[in-house]
Formats: C-alpha cells, sequence, structure tokens
C-alpha cells in the first residue's frame, strides 16, 4: 500500500509539474568583474546583477557582435533607516551618444538590496526567481535597452517585446561592491523556439490603467498636502500605507501567477503532515482531508482579514481628511 501511495502522488507531480520545451543556458559569476562569452552559434538575452547594496555602483559592458553597449548604474538612499531610495541609470550607444535616467522611490526599512535585470526574457517560469524580491528585501530595477526605459519593481516593468532585444556576445559585469550575477544565452535556433513558446503561452492583455490610476494619485497626495500644519504627515502616513498594501498584493499577484508551484508546495505539506507517524491508510487519509479544510478555513481568514484592512485603511484615510 505504501508503494502504491508513493507511486500515485509521483504521478500527480509529474502531470501538475510544467515542461518547458527550451531551456537557456545559465552562466553564474563569481568574481568581480565577471566576464561571460556566450560562444560560437549563443548569444546573450537576459542580463541580472543581484544582491546590490544601497550606495554602489555597476558598470554592465554589453558586446553586441563588435558594437558596444555601456550601462552605468548608480544608487544611493537617504532619509529615516533609508526610507528615500535613488537611482541613476546611463547607457552609452555604440555611436557614443548616452542617454540618462533617473528614478525615486519609497521603501520599508528591510528593503537592502536591489537587482538589476536587463531584458528581463528569461522569466524561470512556474517558480520564483528572486526570494529577495518576493520578501521585499531586494528591488527590481528592470532595464530595456531598446528603446531605453527603466522601472522600479516587477509592476513598473517596462513592457519589453521579443522583437526588441539586443542580442549581445558577451557580458563584462564589474561593482564596487560584491554581487551575484545571472547571464542566460541561447543558441540561435533555441532562441527562435524559446520566442515561439512564449508566445503562444501569452494571453490577450487586458487595458492598461496603471497611467490613469497614478495621475489620480498623485494628485489626492497633492491636495493632501495642501492642508495647513498636518497636510505633509498626512502624505506620508499614506504613502507608508499605499507601500504596505502594495505588498500585500503584490504576494497575492505572485501567488496566483505562480498557481502550479503554490499547488504543489501545498499538496506536499499536506503529504507530510498526513503520512507523518502514520502506518494506516484510513489514518493518513483521514489527516489529508482534515489539513486541507483547516487550510482553506485558513485562506478564508486570511482574505477576510485583508478586506478589513483595506476598509479600515479607507476609513482612517477618510478620518484624517477634514472636507471627507
Amino acid at each position: 500500500m505504501k508503494v502504491r501511495t508513493i507511486i500515485f502522488f509521483t504521478v500527480i507531480l509529474v502531470i501538475l509539474t510544467p515542461v518547458q520545451a527550451v531551456e537557456p543556458d545559465k552562466h553564474k559569476c563569481t568574481t568581480n568583474p565577471c566576464v561571460v562569452d556566450a560562444g560560437e552559434g549563443h548569444v546573450i538575452v537576459t542580463i541580472n546583477v543581484e544582491g546590490n547594496p544601497y550606495n554602489s555602483i555597476q558598470l554592465i559592458q554589453m558586446n553586441s557582435f563588435g558594437q558596444t553597449y555601456s550601462l552605468e548604474v548608480k544608487s544611493s538612499e537617504s532619509g529615516l533607516f533609508g526610507y528615500y531610495k535613488h537611482f541613476w541609470v546611463n547607457l552609452t550607444y555604440p555611436d557614443g551618444h548616452t542617454e540618462s535616467k533617473s528614478l525615486n522611490t519609497t521603501a520599508l526599512p528591510t528593503q537592502k538590496w536591489y537587482n538589476i535585470r536587463i531584458q528581463y526574457r528569461v522569466y524561470q517560469q512556474n517558480s520564483i526567481a528572486d526570494v529577495g524580491e518576493v520578501t521585499g528585501t531586494h528591488l527590481g530595477v528592470y532595464i530595456e535597452t531598446k528603446p531605453f526605459e527603466i522601472g522600479l519593481g516587477a509592476a513598473n516593468r517596462p513592457e519589453g517585446t521579443f522583437q526588441n532585444v539586443t542580442l549581445f556576445s558577451s557580458v563584462t559585469i564589474q561593482s564596487t561592491e560584491n554581487f551575484d550575477g545571472e547571464v542566460y544565452s541561447f543558441t540561435y535556433e533555441g532562441w527562435q523556439e524559446y520566442i515561439e513558446q512564449q508566445q503562444s503561452q501569452q494571453l490577450p492583455s487586458l487595458p492598461d490603467f496603471s497611467s490613469l490610476a497614478g495621475d489620480v494619485w498623485d494628485r489626492f497626495l497633492e491636495v493632501v498636502e495642501s492642508i495647513p500644519v498636518v497636510g505633509d504627515s498626512i502624505s506620508d502616513a499614506l504613502m507608508i500605507l499605499a507601500t504596505l498594501l502594495g505588498e500585500t498584493f503584490f504576494y497575492l499577484k505572485l501567488i496566483i501567477e505562480n498557481w502550479e508551484i503554490t499547488v504543489l508546495t501545498f499538496e506536499a505539506w499536506a503529504m507530510m503532515y498526513s503520512m507523518a507517524n502514520r502506518r494506516d491508510i484510513a489514518a493518513i487519509l483521514r489527516r489529508y482531508v482534515r489539513f486541507h479544510i483547516e487550510a482553506f478555513k485558513l485562506m478564508f481568514v486570511i482574505v477576510v482579514e485583508v478586506l478589513n484592512m483595506i476598509w479600515r485603511v479607507i476609513q482612517a484615510v477618510g478620518s484624517l481628511i477634514p472636507f471627507t
């Protein structure tokens, strides 16, 4: 009976595990500076420079078959516990002209590092690519080269396409601090297959209202800040609340988008709990069913508490503003 149970759950795991036809070659950086050569017949697509502390500088030289792109990222933090984060990004093209962009954001004190993600096309689907970005200790800095665009956080990632990717033959990464580097490459044929595979999995996109929502939020904060005496304090409180709510919805979205690994993890816990110190199949099944019932009860409580938290935040904001 034990053998049959193991076989049954193994089959279930095989069925639920997603299959990816084309896998990129992953090059890990273990030195600073780090040099990665794609090799003959291969192209570099995605470059990740992770675990960068604030107040540091990264320089990434990207060689596109004799054409050099030079990317420089500078960061700093200021304010109480480093609440304000600042980035300056410069991209020098092969013809010598440089484009520069700067971005500012706010973050909780637990966020101490950032991950640079250049041409983020290798998504590591159905897995959590970086635990730090999930837990909020890291910030993703997403960069596109054609055209030059940057975004802070997964929600603000530039909408790059597979057609506007610059293919590189070699990459050199160096930093004023230690870092973890990952460079992803394909063969020419593998890259084309990967594009076809990813496009076949894409769903029709919904209208994007993020820009409009951002404008409304900014105008609302301007009105709040104009309140005499307490306006600035209320505005700061609202920003902190918005950050907390944003992190909450980010985790929920992450769980939904990676539903396969969520289900596999949940079922693994259920099986371990059910089989712990139990040899009778009936007892195992009873514990397995009870685990699911209790888990669903807990999820229901979490959803209710999240909704209650949102409602309390709305009430608190309304009570802080005199004209509401």
